[in-house]
């Protein structure tokens, strides 16, 4: 068991209002360990999503369940607004369609009303040509009656004088010839006036029927006005009942006005969040890129220490470096040492945070690469060359991987595995 002639650095900082003390320190390299190893603890996940991105940024989720929802609930808004529009143009239709119907109606009425007119004015005219031949036909009576008065005076004198004198008889004779074309004409006139008897019978008739046909009309007009009335009462009704729609259109539109201007502040508030928690998680991201570079030095540099120091135990004496090169990508750790011996040897070390079987096996594939040595020599590396591996964790499986490929181990507290030389 090792141990280190120093404690670990211990480097405090603060982000976004987030403290974070760090004890251990990792590479960009690192992240896929990291990542898998809080696959394996989800319950890890949490607590570093809340470390890092904060509250604003986990309820981040909540707040654009909650933006859709007000969209949907403005999409169904405008929808019912829509099919409030369209219910009104349709009852405006219908509503113009009865004001057309009433108004033809009402034409229909007034020529109905016109042709009643015309109707009663020739009732009346009827009636009073009626009145006027009843009167003649008074008068003729009035005459007639006089007639037969005057007829039978003349008789009486006719019987006197027939009983003073013949010669009278002989008048009365041509006087009863007389007297009897009179009746004649009497009879005729008699016949003309049951003649027009009979004609004013069937006029009185006909006068009777068009005070029936009248009095018909009559109801008929009573029963069209009532529709007419009732026809009246429902456009009222309708007329009501559509200011009442359009009341509850305009408080609808008055609603959906307001909501449109929460909904307006909202998405303004919302992309002041956005552009606040975008703001913030550039911050953060340009600390997380900082924190990262910081750590993987520190880890470079706590590599270095814990080299300096195993080989000083060895008895060696550093004579270059360390120092970092690329060739191939990047080596993280590369020094030049001279041994009790005084012959010089290099070390090449790979710095991960965590060591497992897939890093192990990926460094020793890497070193035996064809051409990795003719690299290191172009860079004035001259071998013998020793191969480590640095981790602050090492798994099981991945030290007895290791040591089948002949690779060297260390962690912080020293060397756990020294490697086999590596050959040119």
């Amino acid at each position: 068991m090792f141990t280190l002639p120093r404690a670990l650095r211990v480097y405090p900082i603060t982000t976004q209002g987030i403290g974070i003390i760090l004890v251990m320190a990792f590479t960009v390299s690192d992240l896929q360990e990291m990542i898998q190893l809080l696959e394996q603890h989800p319950n890890w996940k949490q607590i570093l999503r809340a470390m890092l991105l904060g509250e604003e940024l986990l309820n981040l989720p909540q707040l654009m369940r909650e933006l859709i929802e007000v969209q949907h609930q403005h999409a169904e808004w405008l929808q019912r607004l829509t099919e409030g529009q369209q219910r009104h143009e349709e009852l405006l239709r219908q509503h113009a369609e009865w004001l057309q119907r009433l108004t033809e109606g009402q034409q229909r009425h007034e020529e109905l009303l016109r042709q009643h007119a015309e109707w009663l004015q020739r009732l009346t005219e009827g009636q009073q040509r009626h009145e006027e031949l009843l009167r003649q036909h008074a008068e003729w009576l009035q005459r007639l009656t006089e007639g037969q008065q005057r007829h039978e005076e003349w008789l009486q004198r006719l019987a006197a004088i027939a009983e003073r004198h013949e010669e009278w008889l002989q008048r009365l004779t041509e006087g009863q010839q007389r007297h009897e074309e009179w009746l004649q004409r009497l009879a005729a006139i008699a016949e003309r006036h049951e003649e027009w008897l009979q004609r004013l019978t069937e006029g009185q008739q006909r006068h009777e029927e068009l005070l029936r046909q009248h009095a018909e009309w009559l109801q008929r007009l009573t029963e069209g006005q009532q529709r007419h009335e009732e026809w009246l009462q429902r456009l009222a009704e309708g007329q009501q009942r559509h200011e009442e729609w359009m009341q509850r259109l305009a408080a609808i539109a008055e609603r959906h006005e307001e909501r449109m201007e929460q909904f307006a502040l909202t998405q303004q508030r919302m992309q002041a969040d956005i552009d606040f928690l975008k703001r913030g998680f550039q911050e953060l991201r340009s600390d997380l890129t900082r924190l990262t570079t910081r750590l993987g030095l520190d880890v470079e540099e706590q590599a270095e220490d814990t080299l300096q120091w195993v080989m000083e135990q060895k008895g060696w004496r550093l004579v270059e470096g360390p120092r970092s090169i690329s060739i191939n990508g990047e080596i993280d750790v590369v020094a030049v040492f001279e041994n009790e011996q005084g012959e010089r040897v290099t070390v090449v070390m790979e710095v991960k945070f965590r060591l497992n079987k897939r890093t192990v096996e990926a460094w020793a594939n890497r070193v035996r690469s064809e051409g990795f040595v003719r690299r290191l020599q172009r860079q004035g590396l001259t071998p013998p060359y020793w191969v480590y591996l640095f981790g602050f964790r090492v798994e099981w499986m991945a030290g007895k991987l290791a040591e089948q490929r002949q690779i060297g181990l260390m962690t912080g507290r020293g060397e756990v595995l020294p490697p086999v030389q590596l050959l040119p």
